[in-house]
């Protein structure tokens, strides 16, 4: 099994989608992700109706909120159980322009320019044949259309301190360390599932060179418009307390969200523009 296959397969289990909906996907994060989704809309500033494809929809909690801003949502995700979910929500939703598909980031099934919006929000830091997904969005992108990413920096107060000191700690106490690699891309961590040994196998989590994104991007017609931080520190997810979390949530959101991007920050979104005479990206 490749690691693609080896990452799919560990996004498909329903106790992953239960640990993200704990941490990512509940009340205390809502203002942030709606104020993100806002700032987005703000810089593309695009007609009512315009299509938008939402790569790696997960539940559709942020493909309704661009839906609230007038898009016409196109979500795609390869987890059934994501998906399911997001029929449920869809359905609840009362109307909003909203559908959802089965598809993988490595092979978009939509012929090139299908979209003036492509967006995606934390699915490439998962995915191992990056330069392949980066791709299959650009390419699914209409000439002067917008690819926004949000992406986790490997420059980020997390990477560079939080985490080491954590693996500083378990190094001490013996504890086992996942494999950790640095790249042109930037640090990929594999964390295997349970009963897995440390292989390669498992779920990638990437913290990316932003430098990279552009280079490749820039080859492909694209600039970088915009981007702006989001969110400062994932320390809520290592926080054992709920007054702890709620302390994290709190000062991620007064700290962030300034309309520009911030040294040292973890989360991160990019909005870059395709040249209106730029062929499809391949």
């Amino acid at each position: 099994m490749s690691k693609s296959e080896h990452s799919e397969t560990f996004l498909q289990m329903p106790q992953i989608h239960a640990e993200w909906e704990d941490d990512y996907l509940n009340p205390a994060m809502d203002a942030l992700y709606d104020d993100a989704i806002a700032l987005i809309a703000k810089h593309l500033s695009m007609p009512p109706g315009t299509r938008l494809l939402d790569a790696g929809c997960g539940y559709a909690y942020h493909a309704l909120r661009l839906a609230a801003h007038g898009f016409d949502v196109t979500g795609v995700d390869f987890s059934d159980v994501a998906l399911e979910h997001a029929r449920q929500r869809i359905a609840a939703s009362k109307g909003m322009s909203v559908s959802v598909q089965k598809a993988n980031l490595l092979e978009l099934p939509f012929p090139d320019s299908a979209f003036p919006v492509v967006f995606s929000w934390g699915v490439l830091m998962h995915v191992p044949e990056l330069d392949k997904s980066l791709s299959e969005l650009s390419r699914v992108v209409e000439p002067g259309g917008y690819l926004v990413l949000s992406e986790n920096s490997c420059e980020s107060f997390d990477v560079k301190v939080v985490e080491p000191l954590i693996r500083a700690a378990k190094a001490i106490l013996g504890r086992r360390r996942n494999t950790r690699n640095w790249s042109e891309r930037g640090v990929e961590e594999w964390f295997p599932s349970d009963g897995q040994t440390d292989d390669g196998a498992g779920l990638l989590v990437r913290k990316s060179n932003f430098a990279y994104f552009d280079r490749f991007l820039e080859k492909r017609g694209f600039h970088r418009a915009a981007a702006f931080s989001e969110q400062w520190t994932e320390l809520y997810t290592r926080v054992p307390t709920q007054w702890g979390k709620r302390l994290v949530y709190t000062l991620n959101h007064r700290i962030m969200m300034r309309d520009r991007l911030s040294p040292f920050a973890l989360g991160n979104i990019l909005i870059y523009r395709k040249a209106p005479s730029a062929a499809a990206g391949t």
